[in-house]
């Protein structure tokens, strides 16, 4: 389970520079390249925003609960060793298909904006959704745990 939140972390990190990156861009006069219809701004826009929140904070979420979930974990070991590619694979090609979609208004390559975005879209949420699986698995085998005895404390041990 360490492993899993590690990638996931490393893959959040690598996120974050990828979101100055990209905000960069279009904060800058070069985005005016790209930036040509509002079709493509609504798609870089789309682009921008799930990056953000699926590759970037959404892996920084799930790496720090493998991590915090990691000492006293008993659950599967297919689980957590499974989730982090799945989820990786799934947010980059979800949040990519958006960047291939305003590529291919820009460029006017019709494959490009209409089928190939799709099915980036589709597969990488098939992705997600089977990482949603072990993510259910986990949380699963953590509720069922035996609990810590309390101390006087009243916090768990």
């Amino acid at each position: 389970m360490e492993r899993s939140a590690h990638r996931l972390l490393v893959l959040s990190l690598a996120g974050f520079a990828g979101v100055i990156g990209f905000g960069a861009i279009r904060a800058s006069p070069a985005h005016a390249l790209l930036d040509t219809a509002p079709a493509v701004i609504q798609a870089f826009q789309a682009f921008h925003a799930h990056f953000d929140s699926l590759v970037w904070l959404g892996a920084a979420a799930l790496g720090g609960a493998l991590k915090l979930l990691a000492p006293g974990y008993r659950g599967p070991a297919w689980a957590p060793r499974w989730l982090a590619p799945l989820y990786a694979a799934g947010t980059v090609l979800f949040a990519g298909s958006y960047a291939v979609k305003g590529l291919g208004l820009r460029l006017g390559l019709a494959a490009l904006a209409q089928p190939l975005p799709a099915a980036l879209a589709s597969i990488g949420g098939v992705l997600l959704l089977a990482a949603a699986a072990c993510a259910l698995a986990i949380g699963r085998a953590v509720l069922a745990a035996p609990r810590a005895e309390e101390d006087g404390s009243g916090l768990r041990a």
